[in-house]
Order: structure tokens, then sequence, then C-alpha cells
């Protein structure tokens, strides 16, 4: 396996000093593995990881609780990876895994995340050529407008501290250095890897279903993680 995948962008960026592993948190990691370093690079990094069957017994609040937590009131990027979800919702994805997240609950994790300093976010591993009944590609378009919408309040609604405060773009005078700030990440996925976040498995750990190689670990997972912003001329 290549260092370099779609599986490892957080390990990664970890590696790189980049992402604050202490503010990231991986939800509804599950799955089969091939080996433990995901996992292990995730949990000896200080990452929360959420395992799907702790997500079962704790409930959609106490996770959005305990993600709320992590991530604090620092800058947070929230990465959805619809192998999160259960297969029964969006076949249409690398490696499909089932036991995973409802999209009711997908819905009520991600509007739980109103009020964070959200920057950007994304929907990643929607394969529309796998499931013929189009419907993987309506639940990443609708989950996305969620986080649009969530992201949107935060930079311009009653809540968008972000437009008065330093660390936003919308306020930083032209010509002046953005300050070098911890950040968080949150993302939501089927398998996820250490450092990066986009494949098997809920939370970040190494390759489960979509991440491939040493480098990731096959797991559902939820995250969100923390990093650094670059300082920008």
């Amino acid at each position: 396996g290549s260092k370099f995948t779609h599986g490892a962008p957080f390990r990664l960026a970890v590696e790189a000093g980049v992402l604050d592993p202490k503010r990231t948190i991986q939800i509804g990691i599950r799955g089969g593995q091939n080996f433990m370093d995901g996992i292990d690079f995730s949990l000896s990094h200080g990452m929360r990881v959420v395992f799907m069957d702790e997500f079962t017994s704790m409930g959609v609040d106490k996770v959005v609780e305990e993600a709320r937590r992590v991530v604090g009131d620092g800058l947070t990027y929230l990465s959805f990876d619809v192998d999160g979800l259960d297969p029964v919702y969006t076949p249409g994805t690398g490696t499909p895994e089932i036991g995973g997240i409802t999209t009711v609950e997908a819905q009520r994790l991600l509007r739980g995340l109103r009020g964070l300093n959200l920057i950007g976010g994304d929907v990643v591993e929607v394969a529309p050529p796998f499931d013929q009944t189009g419907n993987t590609a309506l639940v990443g378009a609708t989950l996305m407008f969620d986080i649009l919408c969530l992201i949107a309040d935060s930079q311009f609604g009653a809540d968008g501290a972000a437009l008065n405060s330093s660390s936003s773009r919308l306020a930083r005078p032209r010509g002046k250095k953005r300050p070098k700030r911890d950040g968080i990440v949150a993302g939501f996925g089927a398998y996820a890897d250490p450092g990066g976040g986009n494949e098997v498995g809920l939370p970040l750990v190494p390759r489960a279903r979509s991440i491939v190689g040493p480098e990731t670990l096959r797991a559902p997972r939820i995250v969100a993680t923390g990093w650094k912003a670059p300082e920008h001329d």
C-alpha cells in the first residue's frame, strides 16, 4: 500500500504537525481490521474514537455532547464519509459496511453541531455507479446541504461570531497574516484512518473500507480533529 492515499489525509496531517489529534473525534468506527495500526495510531495520539458499539449505547445526544466537548470553540472542519452510514441507505460507496448510522441519526448528529466555529466541510465516498437507485447521491447531497447550512449559520447567522473574529478570513484586514490557530476537523464516515478519516469505519482510523495499505485501518467512523492553520501572506 502507498503512504499517500485518500484514506490517510488526517494521519499525514498529524505527522506533518498541522493537525491536533487531541481535538479530533472519530464516530461510528466498525468492521473487520486487516491490521490495528490505524486504530492504534488514533488512540495513541489522543484522538477520541467512538466505536459503533459505544455510539449505539450512548445515543445520538450524548455523542453530540462528546463531539462538542472535544472540538470546543476552535476552528472546525466537518468531514462526512457516507461509509459511516449503513449500506441500506448508501449502497453506492467503495466498501459498504453493515451496522452503520441511519440517515435520521446522521442528520441529528450534524444539526447537533450547530453553533460550533465551522469553517468548512465535505461529504466523501459517494459512488453513484454502485447504486442504480440514485439514493446514495440523494443522501450525500442532502447531508452536504445540511453541512453548508451549518457553515453559513456559523459564518453569517446569528451565531456567526467568526465575522467579528481575527481568525476569520472575512474579518482579516488585507495584508495581515492569519495567526496560527488550533482548529478542529469533524468527520463522519464508515471506515476511518488514524491520520485521515474517509474510509472504512466511522471514526478516523487507518484504512478499513475505502482506505488501503498499512497506513490506514478498516473501521466505520465519524471524525472531529484539531488542526493548525498555516500562516498566509
